[in-house]
């Protein structure tokens, strides 16, 4: 888990104040939408985050929560997540991460190939995406963890 963490860190970017991410949503810390609040945090902690800010140590908490949240959403709607390998998990909870669920669901031939073993076909896959293009060096990391089945 110590490895997801440091790359989701590395990946989002943490910021102290509330900004406007690349879809526009309202974001503070590691990736967190305030708008659409995914954890249900309190009125007065989403008061306060667009006050006062967070500092490091809220955002890794939310940070983590989040991913126990992305990590429950997988394991109910892609079953086999649970017969892959760390990375391989770790590279769906980072996806997942990055644009929700509904969105990795959009992956289904990546999802299938991802199931049945062919990891090399998969990272292309990956690659061959409109995300892919957003994220750029973000998706280039994860493909070549796929193929390779360890971190970079």
């Amino acid at each position: 888990m110590d490895k997801l963490i440091e790359q989701l860190k590395r990946h989002e970017g943490y910021r102290s104040r509330m900004y406007l991410c690349t879809a526009g949503k309202e974001t503070i810390g590691y990736g967190y939408n305030l708008k659409a609040n995914p954890l249900h945090l309190s009125s007065l902690e989403i008061s306060n985050a667009y006050k006062n800010g967070i500092n490091e140590v809220e955002a890794e908490r939310i940070l983590k929560l989040m991913i126990s949240k992305c990590i429950d959403q997988l394991e109910e709607a892609i079953p086999f997540i649970n017969k892959l390998d760390t990375v391989r998990q770790d590279i769906l909870i980072n996806m997942c991460f990055n644009m929700g669920l509904v969105g990795l669901l959009k992956f289904k031939k990546t999802l299938q190939l991802i199931e049945a073993g062919d990891y090399a076909k998969a990272s292309v896959e990956m690659l061959a995406s409109k995300w892919s293009k957003d994220v750029g060096n973000r998706a280039l990391e994860l493909s070549t963890q796929m193929k390779k089945g360890e971190y970079a």
